[in-house]
Formats: structure tokens, C-alpha cells, sequence
């Protein structure tokens, strides 16, 4: 609608060593999380569907292997600064 803005909800990244990069994130003052641990298709909900891990490759890998990071409207562009740098330190 006119006059509103997107509120993101999730800024995620994927990367091999996530609980060592949220630990390194976290002792540095980045609080972080791990949304969606199980997918969609594993979920006891859906399983009358009878999907397979094959059918949803991606979904399937990203319940593993997706970060969190901080985003919230009034993050700063300085904070943002420092969580892109931490990240990048950390790689």
C-alpha cells in the first residue's frame, strides 16, 4: 500500500561450521538464531503427503544449514557494518 515499507523478517546465510559461526558471532555482542530446523516436507503435519528428502533438495539441505542473523527495522547501518565484518572475519 502507499506509504508503507517492507519489514523484513529473516536475513539467513548458508555456511558449513553454522554452531561455530554462531558461537563466534554470539561472543561478539550478534545475537543469532536457526529458524526452520526441520522442513516443511519432514514436518509430522505434511507426512500424509508422503514427500520425499529428493523431492525438496534444497529444503531439505537448508534445514541444516541456515543462519539467522540480526535484521529489524531500526538496525543501524554501523551494526549492520559489524555483523557483515565479523562474518567476514570469521570466514
Amino acid at each position: 500500500m502507499p506509504g508503507r515499507d517492507h519489514v523484513y523478517h529473516l536475513y539467513t546465510i548458508r555456511h558449513p561450521r553454522l554452531d561455530v559461526l554462531a558461537a563466534h558471532l554470539n561472543a561478539n555482542g550478534v545475537q543469532t538464531a536457526i529458524h526452520y530446523s526441520t522442513a516443511l516436507l519432514l514436518l509430522q503435519a505434511y507426512a500424509r503427503f508422503g514427500h520425499t528428502a529428493d523431492q525438496f533438495p534444497h529444503a531439505y539441505r537448508d534445514q541444516t544449514g541456515i543462519l539467522s542473523l540480526p535484521i529489524f527495522d531500526e538496525i543501524t547501518s554501523a551494526q549492520q557494518d559489524s555483523v557483515i565484518r565479523l562474518v567476514r572475519e570469521f570466514a
